[in-house]
This record gives C-alpha cells, structure tokens and sequence, in this order.
C-alpha cells in the first residue's frame, strides 16, 4: 500500500457493502425489496404474535403430511377413497343429500385424478404456504386451510373441523392484519 493511497482496502469493502445495502439520498425507494422479498442481507420480520405463526407451522405441517398420505393412498390404494362418501352419510349429523353420491361419481370413480388435484396438489399447496417466512403468503395458507375445514363441516367432521377453524379464522386474520403494517 501507497501513502497516497487514502483508504485501506478494508475501508473499500465497507463502503462497498454500505452502498449496495443503503439507498441512496436521491432514491427513496434503493435498497427496498419488492413486495413479500427480504431485500438482501435482510431476513424477514415476523409482525404477528408467535401463537399465530405457531398455529400456521402446525396446520402447514399438517397439510404437507396430508398431501403426502394420499399420495401414498392414490399409488397404494385408490379404492379406498370409494366408500368415503357412505361414511360421511353415518357420521354427519344430519342429510347430506346428493354428497355421497357426488364423491362416488368423483373420488370413488376417478381416483387417480381427483384426488391428485384436491387431496395432493391444493393440500400440499396451502399446507407451503401456510408454512411460509412470508407473512403474507402465510395469511393465504391459512386462509385455504380454513377453506379445507369448511368443507370438512360439510361433509360432516363438525368433531375435526370446527376446533380448527375456531383458530386458523383468528390467526390468519392476525398474520394478514400484520403482514400490511
């Protein structure tokens, strides 16, 4: 090194980084990240209350696993799904009406199609976003796993589906509220 030269090159490196990491005077919005990204360097910040991020890591987990039993079921055992419908008829609490029957025309019939779209794909869909860093991806898998337990209360699984939906309701509600501070 030079006594001209004015900074050493550990002076250069910070002030390298500064610059990327810091936006400049000119540009309000330099160093942001788009909306949902951490910008670099940065991880993000969880706005919501822990039980709320809790309760999405649970019900996330749940989904994945979900997802991951009736793709094994689908390969495995795909008649199975065909008395699903008469079962929902014997534990729900009152007259399904035509559902038994639509799931036999859906799930019992065509197993290997439907239940690759709804019982894999949008479970294993929410059940990743729900376990998001984003609060706002997080707030959309909770709000689709709510959706799933409301068509479990149709089906008659008031037993499973009603206790869950008493907390995703909340904690998506909470995690969206914080996810647009």
């Amino acid at each position: 090194m030079t006594t001209t030269e004015s900074r050493s090159g550990q002076e250069r490196d910070t002030e390298q980084r500064r610059t990327v990491a810091e936006p400049s005077a000119g540009d309000a919005r330099a160093g942001e990240a788009p909306a949902g990204q951490a910008s670099a360097g940065e991880t993000f910040a969880d706005p919501g209350p822990p039980w709320a991020r809790r309760v999405a890591v649970v019900a996330g987990a749940m989904m994945v696993g979900g997802a991951g039993l009736n793709t094994y079921n689908v390969i495995a055992r795909p008649g199975a799904y065909a008395g699903m419908g008469r079962w929902f008829q014997r534990v729900s609490p009152w007259d399904l009406g035509p559902l038994p029957e639509l799931w036999e025309a859906t799930f019992g019939e065509h197993p290997r199609v439907v239940v690759p779209v709804v019982g894999v794909g949008f479970e294993a869909a929410i059940g990743v976003l729900a376990l998001s860093r984003d609060p706002r991806r997080r707030a959309a898998g909770l709000g689709g796993i709510a959706v799933f337990h409301t068509a479990l209360l149709g089906m008659g699984l008031w037993a499973w589906a009603l206790p869950w939906i008493g907390v995703l309701v909340p904690a998506a509600v909470v995690t969206a509220r914080a996810a647009r501070r």
